[in-house]
C-alpha cells in the first residue's frame, strides 16, 4: 500500500518521477529486445550466406566441369594426337562433377526439393554421359 500512497499524494513531483522511471524501464526493456534481435538476425543471415556460397560453389564447378567435359569429346575427335591429355581433363572433370554433386546433396540435406533437384541433376548428368559415349563420332551432328 506504500507504493499506491506514494502515487496517490497528488504530488506534480512523484507524479513526474514515477512517469520518468517507467519510461526509463521500458526504454531499457525495449533496447535489450531491439539489440538481441539485431544479434540473432544477423547470425541467422551469417548462416545464410556461409549456405548460400558452398552452393554456389558446388553449382559453378558443376557447370564448368559438364562445359569442360563434352568440350573434351570434340577436342578429343579434332585432336587424336593429344586424346590421352584430354582423356585425363575429362577423368577430372568428371571427379569435379561427382565431388560438386556430393557438396550439393550435403549443402542441400535439409530441403526436400534440393535433395531431388540434386538426384535429377545427377539422373541428367549419368544419361548426357551415356548418350555422349554411346553415338559414333561419325553420327554425331556436325559442329559449326
Amino acid at each position: 500500500m506504500g507504493v499506491a500512497r506514494a502515487f496517490d499524494n497528488r504530488s506534480l513531483r512523484t507524479k513526474m518521477s514515477a512517469a520518468m522511471l517507467a519510461a526509463i524501464i521500458s526504454g531499457l526493456v525495449v533496447g535489450a529486445v531491439g539489440i538481441q534481435t539485431v544479434q540473432r538476425l544477423n547470425r541467422d543471415a551469417e548462416a545464410a550466406q556461409r549456405h548460400t556460397a558452398v552452393v554456389d560453389t558446388a553449382v559453378a564447378a558443376f557447370g564448368k566441369n559438364i562445359e569442360a567435359y563434352s568440350g573434351g569429346l570434340w577436342a578429343a575427335e579434332l585432336f587424336p594426337g593429344l586424346a590421352d591429355v584430354i582423356k585425363d581433363g575429362q577423368n577430372e572433370s568428371q571427379q569435379a562433377i561427382t565431388d560438386a554433386l556430393n557438396g550439393l546433396r550435403k549443402a542441400l540435406a535439409s530441403d526436400a526439393k534440393g535433395v531431388a533437384l540434386v538426384g535429377k541433376a545427377e539422373q541428367d548428368w549419368k544419361a548426357f554421359v551415356a548418350y555422349l559415349t554411346s553415338v559414333p563420332a561419325e553420327k554425331r551432328p556436325a559442329r559449326t
